[in-house]
């Protein structure tokens, strides 16, 4: 499950969730929308939080489909 799924699906704020894990709202919101990546230390939190319902392996996933999908939006407007 992503990231981004578990909060919609709880109902948790990224703000909310930001405070649990022990870093800035800007860093969740990054993750969900698969930006950029936790370190192992966040994935090790993230994973602890949701209760293992989200993995590191989640977060790659979710971070490789973003960059793909950017990759091609860029070929596209060339």
């Amino acid at each position: 499950m992503t990231l981004k799924e578990y909060l919609e699906l709880k109902k948790i704020t990224h703000q909310n969730f930001a405070e649990l894990i022990g870093c800035s709202r800007v860093a969740v919101t990054l993750f969900v929308n698969g930006k950029t990546r936790p370190s192992a230390k966040l994935c090790a939190e993230i994973h602890k939080a949701t209760d293992g319902d989200v993995t590191a392996n989640d977060h790659q996933q979710s971070y490789e489909a973003s960059y793909a999908k950017s990759k091609q939006t860029k070929r596209l407007r060339t």
